[in-house]
């Protein structure tokens, strides 16, 4: 076994009080992904750019896609690879644990924000949908709005209707634009139906 490896199990070991676990299907010889009680994941990751001899401990906190919910000023520290097991885990418990816990919880919440919204979005924009007989626009990928790209923290879609658009985001604040359309007599009373009901994303 590779000795940054064996080491993090040891690390692991001496940190007996969060509960942490080795995820090995995430574990090279460059690093090594730690799981607490909670599911909140933190990376032991070693010789960094910079950091030669050392071990760098950041958080690897919920994401949507590549993007990580977390702050610029999320907690990290380094320690030297030459130290026991006992004295890094020692600093891990003291110096970043406590930060980290409190970053993951900030993280937590917004990304539960976030997805609380795209559900908002993909419900109304299904019920208008349905309305004004959309389909999506030339450069979409997806066929309805339970189907649409979500991936990002900031994602934007856009429909096409019999004349016009149909546009939503949730950047730089959750919306669904109608533009430019031309509807029939039915469709202009389904809709207002719909605008009726009050205002449908908050």
């Amino acid at each position: 076994m590779d000795a940054r490896i064996t080491q993090a199990l040891e690390i692991t070991t001496e940190l007996e009080a969060v509960l942490l676990s080795v995820d090995t299907n995430r574990t090279s010889s460059l690093f090594a992904k730690l799981q607490d009680g909670e599911d909140r994941i933190f990376s032991l990751i070693f010789d960094g750019f910079g950091n030669e001899g050392r071990i760098k401990i950041a958080g690897d906190y919920p994401r949507i896609g590549l993007h990580h919910w977390s702050r610029n000023d999320a907690p990290t520290i380094t320690v030297s690879q030459k130290r026991t097991a006992a004295s890094i885990a020692a600093d891990i418990t003291r110096r970043f644990y406590p930060k980290f816990t409190n970053e993951w919880e900030w993280a937590a919440e917004r990304k539960q924000a976030h997805d609380e919204k795209v559900q908002m979005v993909r419900e109304a924009v299904t019920e208008v949908w349905e309305v004004l007989e959309l389909r999506p626009a030339h450069n979409e990928t997806f066929t309805r709005p339970e189907d649409m790209d979500t991936s990002a923290p900031r994602f934007f879609s856009r429909y096409t209707a019999i004349s016009g658009h149909l546009t939503m985001s949730t950047y730089p604040e959750t919306h669904i634009r109608i533009e430019h359309l031309s509807l029939t007599v039915k469709q202009a009373v389904q809709l207002a139906q719909i605008l009726d009901k009050g205002e449908i994303i908050k």
